[in-house]
């Protein structure tokens, strides 16, 4: 059967299907429209691999993350092997949320409604007053021989595909989708030399936004705008010194090459990572994972932005400062600190700018812009992975190799 909604057809967004040198930015309507919202939360968001969150937030056995993923409460833990293991956050008997934030345990979710216990795998092993496993006093109390049918084996946490990507736990929701390997494609081999599995939060920020949470992840893949937003970002990461940096997978990005040292720098004062290339060790690399991870690495750390969406014009960001050990073993609090000010300095520059495109795109005549094609390719590519979701396509795209994005 054939999507029927306008927003699920591809006559909806053919302009936006041409070529980058020819083609028109998506629809307004993406970024305003509740039904779009609506219908991006099943089409984008629970059938595709969402970040959850830094790796290290579930380091141990019975360390608990939250992740919201499509209007979904996801809870994501380490089993006793330091196996990931991610579940719906709802409890088997009425439907109780498990988990209200994110936490430890020793061995066993209690749900906080009547007891019922789950192990680290998710089996339920515990359901109070409700078997043969309760004590004599509940058994006078409550006849419970009529009850032989039941079997806590049968009331597994639901659970959720979930596995590890360089500094980030990734879930999905869709049993048909591909698997992370796919999704995220020749990263891992561009981006080796990070060492990115070893790395551990060091800062964190939260955003309240008035945008939709696409603008936010377009402007982060271009450097379009940097003269105008980020006057002192823009003496390190010069514009003359950008390129494109995207090959098969579903992220779209840029690098910078070289990073250009100055007494403004903000970024520059903690030691490299051991193991990069000459290149790499003076090179940043800045990507959106889709649908809403934004990842910038430098030399010596990371910034990580995840937009989640709370309504057609309003975002939340969380921010993570993220680097490996080494680098910080020996590196004071307020250096630190000097680095996710600078980030912080440059992430407000775009939120405000983001707001503006927002108030800008309720505008009657505005029917989407022409791309620019050296600068917004990124931009293209993401806005068509939203096309390819909407109405229902399974595509990974190719792009540039390994030597010609060095």
């Amino acid at each position: 059967m054939k999507n029927s909604h306008p927003f699920q057809q591809e006559a909806t967004y053919q302009a936006t299907r041409e070529t980058t040198e020819r083609a028109v930015s998506i629809t307004p309507e993406a970024y305003t429209n509740p039904e779009f919202f609506e219908i991006e939360k099943k089409q984008v968001f629970q059938r595709n691999w969402v970040s959850a969150g830094p790796a290290d937030r579930v380091k141990n056995p019975g360390d608990i993350m939250i992740a919201e993923v499509g209007g979904q409460s996801i809870l994501i833990t380490r089993d006793e092997e330091h196996q990931l293991q991610a579940f719906y956050n709802v409890c088997r008997h009425r439907g109780t949320r498990l988990c209200a934030g994110d936490g430890a345990v020793q061995k066993h979710i209690i749900c906080p409604y009547h007891g019922w216990g789950y192990n680290l795998r998710g089996e339920c092993v515990g359901t109070p007053l409700f078997d043969k496993g309760a004590n004599r006093r509940a058994i006078q109390l409550h006849d419970i021989s009529h009850l032989e049918a039941f079997d806590k084996k049968d009331y597994h946490l639901f659970p959720v595909r979930v596995q590890q990507w360089g500094l980030l736990i990734f879930v999905c929701l869709d049993e048909t989708a591909p698997t992370l390997t796919e999704h995220v494609g020749d990263l891992p081999q561009r981006l080796a030399n990070h060492r990115l599995d070893e790395w551990v939060t060091i800062g964190e920020r939260t955003y309240e936004i008035d945008c939709n949470w696409k603008l936010l992840f377009e402007n982060a893949i271009e450097y379009y705008h940097l003269p105008w937003v980020h006057p002192r970002l823009a003496k390190t990461s010069r514009i003359a010194d950008h390129h494109r940096w995207q090959g098969n997978g579903m992220y779209c990005g840029i690098c910078t090459s070289p990073v250009t040292a100055t007494d403004d720098s903000g970024w520059l004062t903690m030691p490299n990572i051991s193991g990069l290339t000459d290149v790499e060790d003076n090179s940043g690399y800045f990507f959106g994972l889709f649908p809403n991870v934004i990842i910038f690495i430098m030399p010596s750390h990371a910034f990580v932005i995840r937009a989640l969406p709370v309504s057609p014009t309003r975002t939340v960001e969380t921010a993570w400062l993220m680097s490996h050990p080494e680098c910080v073993e020996n590196v004071s609090a307020s250096a630190i600190d000097e680095v996710m000010e600078f980030w912080h300095e440059v992430n407000l520059e775009d939120v405000g700018i983001c707001q503006k495109v927002q108030q800008g795109l309720s505008s009657e005549p505005y029917k989407g812009g022409r791309l620019c094609y050296h600068f917004e390719e990124p931009v293209h590519r993401f806005q068509n992975m939203i096309i390819d979701a909407m109405v229902g396509r399974r595509h990974i795209p190719i792009g540039d190799s390994l030597e010609q994005s060095a």
